[in-house]
């Protein structure tokens, strides 16, 4: 490698030692954010407070037994209603088979409750839009998860914002003083994590065994973030210099 006469981690000036120092502890508190808002997000979908594979299995597959919007309201939209008599009215009314001539009050459940991050003027959370009835048509049909569409878009983001991170991360510790045998573990690693979270979506849309692979994926980028964190910093600041 053209870096193999680079100065280690440990020789850098005090300078680069914060800079770097920075960037990675920035990168772990990063991810762990980015965990954060999946539990906060996901870990009532099967009603049941804690993040599980059933969880994960409703959000990609689907529970094909209701519609998507009966799915949404006792999942991770459950918390959105502002009272239980919200919930309770919408749910009711898409149980006895979500009647447009009885809409208007559901309108104005929407409107108080979901409108705010489901409009059409600024912000679509999901590419949903909850303004009319016409919006609801596509939710009221089978419950299948996430769409490809959606699939598409989580991971073209996911896969491009990721990449850039850990390969920066570990481009930083190709520096270090460790043996290649371990270097060339923190390079495979987060790669095939990488692979593996996102291709575990896809993986899960088309059958709910693979749900587990979901967590696997996620649990392998989050130890590929913390061992790039901490080997990196301990190298950085206790690490062989030149």
């Amino acid at each position: 490698m053209f870096w193999k006469d680079a100065p280690r981690l440990g020789s850098l000036s005090l300078a680069s030692k914060v800079a770097i120092s920075l960037f990675l502890v920035l990168a772990g508190i990063g991810y762990i954010f980015g965990f954060l808002n999946i539990v906060v997000t996901y870990q009532m979908t099967d009603g049941e407070s804690g993040l599980s594979v059933k969880d994960v299995e409703l959000v990609y597959y689907g529970s094909r037994e209701g519609t998507a919007l009966e799915g949404s309201i006792d999942g991770s939209m459950r918390s959105y209603f502002s009272s239980d008599s919200n919930y309770d009215a919408t749910k009711e009314w898409i149980q006895q088979g979500a009647d447009p001539d009885t809409y208007a009050p559901i309108q104005a459940i929407f409107d108080n409750d979901c409108v705010a991050c489901h409009n059409s003027a600024g912000y679509a959370a999901a590419d949903v839009v909850l303004e009319q009835f016409s919006d609801l048509e596509p939710l009221l049909k089978q419950d299948t998860g996430k769409s490809v569409n959606r699939l598409i878009s989580l991971s073209h983001t996911h896969l491009l914002s990721t990449l850039v991170v850990v390969f920066i991360m570990m481009f930083i510790f190709s520096f270090s003083s460790f043996p290649d045998w371990l270097k060339f573990v923190g390079y495979v690693l987060p790669m095939f994590a990488i692979a593996l979270d996102i291709g575990s979506w896809w993986l899960a849309k088309v059958a709910p065994g693979f749900a587990v692979l979901v967590i696997i994926g996620g649990a392998a980028l989050g130890t590929s973030f913390a061992a790039l964190t901490v080997l990196g910093l301990w190298d950085l600041w206790f690490g062989k210099k030149e």
